[in-house]
């Protein structure tokens, strides 16, 4: 994979100077005051931090979903301004329609940014992603006939069917069981590596970030949100969970995360 390691890595996502406030009865709540961020081809980003940190509001503003008070966001060149096919998201609770079948809710999506293929083209390629997601049984199934492992693999393949630059995804395991959510893991791991896709992705299990990313960012908050640490993981891909969890700098640097996560918990409630 193609990360900040390797020789002339390619940026793709540049946060700068980055600034987001809200003013709410004529009270301002500054989030971000000059947030730098760099996200690069083919990377996996984890972005670590407490509730309140702004995980999640960081996240819908590279998707275009909130405004950006200052700074700038750009993804290859061009400022992100508002949501595009671009970069495409996905949520904990799954935003499929439930009167359409698991192919159907994938198509809506091609059809509506891929006008130039046939319907022939657009058919092959909806059944191509629900088969890289193990759902080819369950293709003509409504959401409520779904578990909620499978009804995130739908969303899934909905994202990556639009081939998007960048994948956001915004703790889509958290609502899981643990069995379920490993092997979710394991499958958007499979599909990272053969797609060669960027992806951040916002969570707050220490253990998943490690396993999965290729960097680290964790976000603290005091007075404003900010970048506390970057951890470059050192693990090589493929990643085995089982080897993983055996290997002494593993557990070393899953503690030390956890510590570094409390302490800036602590330093955010002394704050408030």
């Amino acid at each position: 994979m193609m990360t900040p390691t390797n020789n002339n890595p390619k940026k793709l996502l540049e946060v700068t100077q980055l600034q987001k406030q809200y003013t709410n009865n004529g009270a301002t709540n500054v989030i971000f005051d000059g947030l730098d961020l760099t996200v690069y081809e083919n990377e996996f980003v984890a972005i670590l931090g407490h509730s309140g940190s702004g995980k999640s509001t960081l996240l819908r503003m590279i998707a275009g979903l909130e405004s950006v008070s200052g700074g700038s966001i750009v993804l290859e060149d061009k400022e992100i301004k508002k949501p595009g096919k671009e970069r495409m998201m996905i949520f904990q609770n799954y935003a499929l329609l439930p009167w359409l079948t698991v192919f159907e809710n994938i198509k809506l999506a091609v059809d509506e940014v891929m006008p130039h293929m046939s319907e022939q083209q657009k058919q092959d390629h909806v059944s191509e992603h629900i088969a890289m997601v193990h759902l080819e049984a369950a293709a003509n199934k409504k959401p409520s006939e779904l578990s909620g492992g499978m009804k995130q693999r739908v969303g899934i393949a909905r994202a990556l069917a639009v081939q998007p630059l960048l994948l956001l995804m915004d703790e889509p395991l958290g609502a899981l069981d643990p069995f379920t959510r490993a092997k979710l893991q394991d499958q958007i791991l499979e599909l990272y590596y053969k797609r060669h896709q960027t992806i951040i992705l916002v969570t707050h299990d220490v253990e998943e970030a490690l396993l999965m990313a290729d960097r680290i960012i964790i976000l603290k908050a005091e007075e404003v949100a900010s970048i506390g640490k970057v951890i470059e993981v050192p693990f090589e891909h493929p990643r085995d969970r089982v080897k993983l969890r055996e290997h002494p700098e593993f557990n070393e640097l899953k503690n030390q995360t956890l510590k570094l996560m409390e302490a800036y918990f602590e330093q955010m409630q002394v704050g408030s």
